[in-house]
């Protein structure tokens, strides 16, 4: 009996494998990059309704209609949309918007290509900016070399709410406390000159940290998207993009930007490994996990 289930089980683990690496190949990996992309813009592009409105009607003839999800039209029309979305609110709109118009700009310009790794490399290249320049600024910025800016975020960003709560034992009331504090100083209305924010000396180290490991994490993933595909790091490139997603995301939930560059990711990674796609798929849905409220699922489980 023992031998059956054992067997049973080897069976099932290697259909599972076989269709994992199925869904990876290269054709079908691209539409599912594609699929993907269209999720992304409809989830987490501009919320205004003359942008949302024609993307999700889009998005709906990528899915629905065949051979559109690889028609260059549909993701020209995309980018402009997007595009004209970013321009009417950019000066307040969350930085990877413009990036997302970029991804969708590169898919218009190479999804009809004669070369196959054209999009690809673009994803790559993408990715590969994206974070040399996002490396380069804080490098370059003395305040979040110090430590002060991720501190700073601890404290008052509510992206960051529930993993302060949870590492430093902060509470909720006195990070709200926090966010009043700031609002009192840099409101539209400001009423004081200075603003005392409750800490404890763990925010301090934690911020510490995770200062330098994203300094060293951000330029690692920045020279292995850059270097030539022969170099050592180039050929490792998803190992620190996938822990930088795993790490940094479950602290500062931002998941638009977080599945942006899995999508990228994901389209430009070699599939010889079939497990660095499975990887960027798995992490997709790991994403979700970070939303959700997890001290307060926690307390009312153990309470």
């Amino acid at each position: 009996m023992s031998v059956d289930v054992l067997d049973r089980a080897c069976a099932g683990g290697a259909g599972l494998r076989d269709r994992a690496r199925r869904l990876i190949a290269p054709d079908s990996a691209l539409s599912l990059g594609l699929m993907l992309t269209l999720a992304l813009v409809v989830l987490y592009g501009p919320s205004a309704w003359y942008v949302r409105t024609p993307v999700v009607m889009a998005a709906l003839v990528g899915w629905l209609w065949p051979g559109a999800l690889r028609s260059p039209l549909l993701w020209l029309m995309l980018t402009t949309i997007l595009a004209a979305g970013v321009y009417v609110q950019r000066f307040t709109i969350d930085n990877h918007q413009y990036l997302m118009v970029y991804w969708c700009g590169a898919i218009a310009l190479t999804i009809d290509s004669a070369d196959p790794a054209a999009l690809k490399r673009n994803a790559r290249l993408l990715v590969g900016l994206a974070f040399a320049f996002a490396a380069a600024w804080k490098w370059s910025s003395p305040e979040f070399v110090r430590g002060d800016f991720l501190e700073y975020e601890m404290l008052c960003d509510p992206r960051f709410a529930g993993f302060t709560e949870l590492v430093t034992g902060l509470s909720k009331h006195a990070l709200e406390g926090n966010r009043i504090a700031m609002q009192g100083l840099t409101g539209p209305i400001a009423t004081q000159t200075v603003a005392t924010l409750t800490t404890v000396p763990a925010v301090a180290v934690i911020a510490d940290a995770m200062t330098w490991s994203t300094l060293l994490l951000e330029s690692w993933i920045a020279i292995a998207f850059l270097l030539p595909r022969a170099g050592v790091l180039g050929r490792y490139r998803d190992v620190p993009l996938l822990c930088f997603l795993l790490t940094t995301y479950s602290v500062a939930t931002v998941p638009g930007f977080a599945y942006l560059l899995l999508v990228m990711g994901f389209v430009q990674c070699e599939r010889r490994r079939w497990w660095i796609p499975a990887g960027y798929l798995a992490t997709v849905l790991i994403q979700q996990v970070f939303l959700l409220p997890l001290r307060r699922i926690a307390g009312a489980l153990f309470l």
